[in-house]
């Protein structure tokens, strides 16, 4: 099936069968790496078609044999988008994305803002660290009016995950909302991040560090 499906596109056979020998085989021959080809009548790329199917080590050789990656901000944006929502695999397809190039603050950090859409709140954390790692910037980006922050406070999490997450912000730089005694969250979370906050704004008094 999947022979007819892709006809001599080695390349995608490969990714569908997870097979490495057959990849690299297929970069040696010299197939075009950027290519489309048709997967369920839609037009795909092995870029994205890595990324469906959560292939880590067939993306990164395909990185290291020069594949091609967007320069257009939204079409990063959507890769980036793509590696999150793989599962348990989303570390290590977004840290390869992030290490090529592809910008983290793409499309207004619109990527940053899909990831406070994960369930898994260890993983929103680790994602966050590496996103930072790479050159996030918490505070530079809004979506409807309301900071990463912001509506991280006031997400349906358990406490201690909220706790985590947010301290995890204010510590790499993320600014309190101005109005945060009007956010729909509870008096716990408002206290810890104004604890977290002030912390921070103690350590820079003393290390001579400019706030914010």
């Amino acid at each position: 099936m999947l022979n007819k499906l892709f006809g001599r596109n080695r390349l995608a056979r490969a990714i569908a069968d997870n097979d490495l020998p057959l990849l690299l085989k297929a970069i040696r021959a010299g197939e075009p790496l950027d290519q489309p080809f048709i997967l369920n009548e839609q037009e795909t790329t092995a870029l994205q078609h890595c990324l469906s199917l959560s292939r880590t080590e067939l993306l990164a050789k395909l990185l290291e044999a020069g594949i091609s990656l967007p320069d257009n901000n939204l079409e990063q944006a959507a890769l980036l988008t793509q590696a999150i929502e793989s599962g348990p695999a989303a570390l290590e397809l977004s840290t390869l994305l992030l290490q090529s190039g592809i910008d983290p603050n793409a499309a207004d950090g619109q990527v940053l803002f899909d990831l406070l859409e994960l369930q898994d709140s260890n993983r929103l954390n680790l994602l966050l660290n590496r996103f930072l790692q790479y050159g996030a910037e918490f505070n530079r980006h809004q979506r409807n009016g309301q900071s990463l922050l912001t509506q991280l406070l006031q997400q349906s999490r358990p406490l201690a995950e909220l706790q985590l997450l947010s301290g995890m912000l204010i510590q790499a730089g993320a600014q309190l909302p101005e109005q945060l005694d009007r956010l729909d969250c509870s008096d716990d979370i408002k206290a810890f991040a104004r604890r977290q906050a002030e912390d921070v704004a103690i350590r820079q008094r003393l290390s001579g560090s400019p706030l914010g």
